[in-house]
Order: C-alpha cells, then structure tokens, then sequence
C-alpha cells in the first residue's frame, strides 16, 4: 500500500526576540529552548526574527540549525507578510504596543506576547506568562488577557528537566558545602562581586561555582577578589554544561530571572538578591510561596550585611530543605512543553499528541521525519512510535477503497486484492501455529480483517469466524466475493463483543495501526476467554531492515504505522494488558534482503547464492534469532 495517507501540514511560524548587554540572552535562549521543542516534538520549522542575528546564531547548535530574519532591515509585520507566518510569538524586553500588534495582525498573523506587560496584551491573541502568580499580582486585567489555562509555562532548557527526571535523590545536608551564584550575563554592576565579598567574610569551607556570561566585563575584579580565598572556586564563562554545573550545588544566590526557574526544577535551594525595583517586586510576589528566599535590593546591603543573612541561610537546613521541596514542587520544566502544545492545539485540529504507547513516558528522541510527522524514540523502555497521530475522524477517510487498491510498498503485487497469495500463505503459518497450541477450534475473530482472506483460510478449516474492519470497502468485498458473514464495520473504539466470548483473536498487521495500542489490546482481550489465545503480527523494529539499513526502512515506513515493535517492547505490553507471550515467530525473512543489507557486491551475492541449501540455512538461522522484517507473537489470555 501507498504509505503517505495522511496530510499533515505545519503551521508557518516566527518566534521573536534579541539578546544584547542591556536585553540579556534570557528572551533569545528561551525561545530557543522553544524553537528545539517545536521542532523535535512537532516537526514544525520556526523561524527568528531579531535584531541580534550574530548573538543568536552563537546559541545555535549548527550554524544553521534555524533561519533568521533582521528586524532592522524590514519590520515584523513586513516579515510576517512576506513569509506567511500564521503565528508570531514575541518575548521581548520593551512594552509591546497595541499599534504594532495590529499591525502584524493585519498582515493574517496571530500574535501570541510571552511575559509582556504593554498595551498590545489588549490585542494579543494570547498572552502567555511564566509565573502566573506573579502577573495576576502585576497586571490589574490578568484574567482578561490570559487565554491559557493558569500553569508553569517557564521555558527552559529541556535538560534541566532531563537532569531532575533522572537524579535518582537529592540531599539537603546539614552545612551547604557547594554554592552556585550567576547574576546575568552581563552583571553591569557587579553584584557578582558583592556576594563573593561576602562569602569570603564567612572563613567557611566549600565549593564556589561562579558564572559569568559573554557580555560580563568584570573578570580581573573577580579573579582578583577571589585570588586570596581559604575555599575552592571555579569560574565559568557561558558554560555549555550549566545546568550540569547547577545541579551539583547546595544553595544558589542569583538575581530573580529565569534562572530561578531552572534552580527550582532542580531542587536547588535559591537565594535572590537582585538589582532593580522591578526585579525585586516580582521576586518577593515569586518568593511567597516559600519557594526562594528573597533578600531584596543589592543596595540596601554592605559585603558583610550580606554575610550575616547568607551564613544564616547556610547553616539553616530546615529553611533549605523546606526551599528544596516547595522549589521542586513549582517547577516541573515541562513550561515549554506546555506552551508548544498550546500553539499545536490551535493549529493542527485534525491531530493529537501521543505519550510511549508502552510505558506511558513523554520523553523521546526524534528518529525521522514521516510525511511531516516525527517518528521517535522512547528514552524509557525504547518504543518507536509516531508521537502526532489523526483524530479518529481524519482516520476514517485513510482507509477508503483506494488504501486497498493502491500499489503496495514491497513486492509485486499490484493492490491488496492481487497479493491474496502471500497473505493466505501467512495465513496458514498463523493458523497452523495457533491450532497446534489450542488444537480445539471454535470462534475466532480477526481484527482489522481487511478483505477476509484469513477469515475465508479460518472458515475452511472448521472455525466458527468472525471480523470487523474499519473500511466500507473491505466488508463489502468480504461479503460479497468471499461470502463471509459475522462481519461488522468499525474499529476497536466503536465496537462492542460479549466479554470472554472468543476462543482465538487474530490480530495480523494492525497493531501498530490502531491510535492507542495499550487500550486498544485490554479491550481486545477482555473478548478472549481466560486461557484462549491471541495471535498478533507487526512490522519488526529488530528485523533485517531496521537494524542495517535503517534509513532504508524510514523510506517505506507508513505514516499510519503509529508504533514499531520489538520482541521487548511487544512482549511487555502484551503482559500488561492481560496475557503471557508464549511464543514468537519471525517472518518477512528474505537471503536477498539479507545481502543487500550486509552491502554484498553483485558477485559475492551470486556466490552467496551458489551455497548448496543457503536459503534454508538462512530462515532457519533467521527464524531462530527472530531476523525478520515481521515480528510474530502468541499470548495465552491470563486465567
């Protein structure tokens, strides 16, 4: 069959902001930290509009990991117009007025503002805010311009998130012996500098991880101050690693940004002391759920001022303790998540979002890009699965008469109906296995039957059949050319059978079709009586094919092939849903395909095939170590 069914169009996007001595690199990181999630979880391709396209590009992973459009040569709504953009999400330091929104919304483009405060919220078609607390606090028409469901919506980098998730306990212990401080990029006014004073009026031992940015221009003050020290210090300047650098402190003292929001993930106790009015109103409004401690303004403070409080803090285990758990409780890390799922809520209606079929989780890797969609790996149990999936309503028009008689993928056979040969052959291996381990018949049904072949191999040979199928098409074939009964158009989701009424299932080769495997299978069994067996087919993402010749096997993926199974990850889903693997076949075993993937040359192929009884050998060597491209299994349903 053809394998791109489904049309999935990505919206056209823009994300804007800058990065400079005076913005800080917050706006542009955080956006990338958004862009990567868009791209990797969504398999949209955002585009940058700013006026610090060099300061961008030095945060890029590759020098051309995204495309960037100079806001000084052509304004937003210029660029908005020119490219199409559906959408501009802006997350900048000035007030954004209600003129230039309605200025880019006249161009088609929605208008999403991220943390803004100006006059264009008015406009906005969503205003989105990391800390929710702290903007009902600031801004009197909050509930008004707030579309979004009150959430953590702070945007930060994925592998603070990935550090909490795989940090197995986190230890406040009694003295704080690692102390992490960043002030900002730039820290213009040194603030660096006043709290190490300080920690050097302590005469305690520890640990010290300074972090400093691009912009910073103090570095001589600093290695200065710290020349003298009874502690060890390191500073780091813009380190890539700086969440891995973070996770290993005990307490740290930054000013109020997002950086306390990447601290709190951690578990990190956090101290703020911060440089502006502003910034400390919206740390002490941030700080009253006990979550940090905020010291005020740096101003109000002399070096040993601040010793006393951060001695007190240092020593205090209780207070940190308490800052660990109420830290860790208000922020997840999964704010960018959370907004880039917002954004494909509004545009792609036709589909929905998909955790690992098998353990639930919602960490993967991307794998490959299928007809638009991401094919990706589980980071838990190792699942390949398509995390943006049809609704049911777009599903339904997949399967019309033309999914049947289209060209199939592989081998010669031009349509479904023309192949009936190869799938009676597999037919029979099914039925032949299935009544050597349950040798009395009686009735079977076939999920997804298609066009009744196994049903039409099942009936002649004494069972009692059954099947349904999604397509109209299908049933009527069935009904009409092969006289097939007991037939019943619909999926797993809209059909109902008598519990425990079937004494065999066959379910051969859609598996990994159905929207939600794991549902899908509990309900299947609960029509399977304590004891019957089920026989289930799918593609094997351990076969031949996937394993040397992967890119090969991306090429001919379907994109309504929404899961790929091993021998583990099938089998444990088979066992958490009600029955015992108890036993497995591989199929799809071919010498050629096996060549081909060991990249024999022509005449070592010839050679290959000249071996007396090779291609027995080889499905013999294949079967037993389940090296096909189709992966078998038969489960027993639990008494």
């Amino acid at each position: 069959m053809t394998h791109n069914t489904i049309e999935y169009i990505p919206p056209q996007i823009g994300l804007r902001a800058d990065g400079s001595i005076d913005e800080g690199l917050g706006h542009l990181q955080r956006q990338l930290n958004l862009a990567r999630i868009l791209r990797d979880r969504l398999a949209w391709s955002p585009v940058f509009l700013t006026q610090t396209t060099e300061t961008l590009r030095n945060l890029f992973s590759t020098s051309n990991e995204f495309f960037c459009y100079d806001v000084r040569t052509q304004n937003e709504a210029e660029i908005c117009s020119s490219l199409h953009l559906e959408l501009l999400l802006c997350d900048l330091k000035q007030k954004i007025t209600r003129k230039q929104v309605q200025n880019i919304k006249k161009t088609g483009c929605k208008v999403w503002l991220y943390g803004n405060i100006g006059s264009g919220t008015a406009e906005a078609d969503c205003n989105i805010f990391a800390f929710p607390e702290v903007a009902n606090k600031l801004l009197k028409n909050y509930f008004e311009i707030n579309k979004l469901k009150s959430a953590d919506y702070a945007m930060i980098d994925e592998r603070f998130r990935k550090i909490r998730r795989n940090r197995i306990v986190y230890n406040v212990i009694p003295q704080a012996k690692r102390i992490f401080v960043s002030m900002g990029g730039a820290d213009e006014d040194f603030m660096t500098g006043l709290v190490v004073e300080a920690l050097i009026h302590l005469k305690m031992r520890f640990h010290l991880d300074v972090v400093i940015g691009d912009f910073f221009k103090h570095e001589k003050r600093l290695e200065a101050l710290l020349k003298d020290t009874n502690f060890a210090f390191r500073i780091h300047c813009a380190p890539k690693f700086f969440p891995d650098i973070a996770a290993l402190a005990d307490l740290a003292i930054v000013k109020f940004g997002n950086t306390v929001a990447e601290l709190n993930c951690l578990g990190i106790p956090v101290v703020m002391i911060n440089p502006s009015k502003f910034h400390n109103q919206v740390a002490k409004i941030y700080s009253q759920d006990g979550s940090a401690v905020n010291l005020g303004l740096v101003e109000n403070y002399t070096s040993r001022g601040l010793a006393t409080k951060l001695e007190q803090i240092i020593l205090d285990q209780s207070l940190r303790i308490n800052l660990h758990e109420k830290g860790t409780r208000k922020t997840d890390g999964r704010g960018v998540i959370r907004v880039a799922d917002a954004m494909f809520r509004d545009f792609q209606n036709n589909f929905d979002l998909f955790r690992c079929d098998v353990c639930r989780s919602d960490d993967f890797l991307p794998l490959a890009n299928i007809n638009g969609r991401n094919l990706v790996k589980c980071e838990f149990c190792g699942l390949d699965y398509m995390n943006i999936r049809p609704t049911p309503q777009l599903l339904k028009k997949v399967y019309a008469e033309k999914y049947f008689t289209a060209e199939r993928m592989q081998g010669s056979a031009a349509d479904y109906e023309a192949d009936k040969g190869n799938v009676i052959r597999f037919a029979r291996n099914r039925l032949d296995t299935l009544e050597e381990i349950q040798p009395e018949k009686g009735k079977l049904l076939d999920i997804g039957c298609a066009l009744g072949f196994y049903m039409e191999e099942a009936r002649n040979r004494g069972w009692q059949v059954a099947g349904f199928d999604i397509s109209e098409y299908a049933i009527r074939y069935a009904q009409k050319k092969l006289k097939l009964n007991n037939l019943r158009r619909g999926t797993v989701e809209t059909l109902e059978y008598e519990r425990d009424s079937f004494d065999a299932i066959i379910c051969s080769l859609v598996l990994e079709h159905f929207l939600d495997p794991r549902a899908s299978l509990e309900k299947i069994l609960s029509w399977l009586r304590p004891g019957g067996h089920i026989a289930i087919k799918v593609p094997h993402a351990g076969g031949v094919l996937y394993r040397f010749e992967l890119e090969k096997w991306f090429g001919v993926h379907p994109d309504n092939h929404f899961c790929d199974f091993t021998q583990k990850t099938l089998g444990r889903l088979l066992l958490e849903t009600g029955a015992e693997p108890i036993k497995w076949q591989a199929e799809g075993i071919y010498l050629e395909r096996f060549a081909s993937a060991m990249k024999l040359s022509k005449n070592q192929q010839e050679e290959l095939q000249a071996i007396d009884n090779i291609a027995e050998i080889y499905q013999k060597f294949a079967e037993k170590n389940l090296l096909g491209d189709s992966l078998v299994v038969f489960g027993r349903k639990f008494l």
